[in-house]
């Protein structure tokens, strides 16, 4: 009896040790102009334009120039419009989340006409998660 008491209890303490699952708190977030990507259940991001003035590849240029992407957050509650600028200016808060562009493509190339087209890659983090499980190893 003590034996069978034993292995139930080794069994609980391992299992149970186990199916704590954490959630994510970073995402990698694509979109083409005019499209929706979904972050989380109360966040997403659309991509509403790009205006794009990047020195093309294997062309001379005086400045390196910037990429500007315009997106809407969109929660539950409402949407915000805003832009960010590649380099200048990739990162911003919303509410619980940093948000970085990482990557604006196609780059462009000297002497080709790229449709209008682009993908834009953005990363989010959530801040209260991150903090919650830094607090809780203090």
């Amino acid at each position: 009896m003590k034996r069978l008491l034993a292995i139930c209890f080794i069994c609980v303490f391992i299992f149970g040790c186990n199916s704590s699952k954490e959630k994510n708190t970073s995402y990698k977030i694509k979109a083409k102009v005019n499209q929706i990507g979904q972050v989380t259940s109360d966040l997403s991001i659309r991509v509403n334009s790009v205006e794009d003035s990047r020195c093309p590849e294997g062309c001379e240029c005086i400045w390196a120039g910037e990429v500007k992407v315009f997106f809407s957050l969109i929660n539950k509650e409402y949407s915000i419009d805003t832009s960010m600028v590649l380099p200048a200016n990739p990162k911003m808060q919303f509410r619980k989340y940093n948000i970085t562009l990482e990557s604006v493509s196609p780059y462009p190339i000297c002497n080709y006409q790229f449709p209008n087209i682009f993908t834009v890659y953005f990363h989010v983090e959530d801040i209260n998660k991150e903090t919650l499980l830094v607090q809780g190893h203090l």
